[in-house]
């Protein structure tokens, strides 16, 4: 899938040694989308995956991920308060987070931005845009 192909380029591209990616997403279909594309990275990727999001929040403290992928929508805690949480975790407020989603509005972006998100990724088809915290004040 195009959307996990972009965000994980740029995570893969930016950093020399192999990299901590934690995946949070519940669609198991998704999840073997990500998987198939983080394949071509596993030289320089380290990926863990998770389907709940309070159990990845459990576990991100001691594994010290460099970056987290997470869907927005999902049961339970979702997404955007899972980051907000992340940000707000003195341990693991610097880690960086890229928010994603095909059922986006721009309120929803800014929001995702606001809670401390570094990216924001929404899904159209076969299209995707990226949003940065540099658009938060637009």
């Amino acid at each position: 899938m195009r959307l996990q192909s972009v965000a994980i380029h740029a995570a893969a591209t930016a950093v020399t040694e192999r990299t901590r990616v934690v995946i949070v997403e519940d669609d198991p279909l998704q999840i073997r989308a990500i998987a198939r594309v983080l394949r071509k990275y596993d030289k320089v990727l380290e990926p863990i995956f998770y389907r709940d999001p309070a159990c990845a929040l459990a576990e991100i403290e001691t594994s010290r991920p460099h970056l987290i992928v997470m869907d927005i929508f999902m049961p339970g805690l979702d997404g955007m308060e899972a980051c907000r949480m992340i940000k707000g975790n003195p341990q693991t407020r610097s880690t960086r987070v890229i928010l994603v989603s095909g059922r986006m509005t721009s309120v929803l972006r800014v929001a995702g931005l606001v809670a401390g998100a570094e990216q924001v990724l929404i899904v159209m088809g076969k299209h995707c845009l990226l949003y940065t915290s540099d658009a938060a004040d637009e």
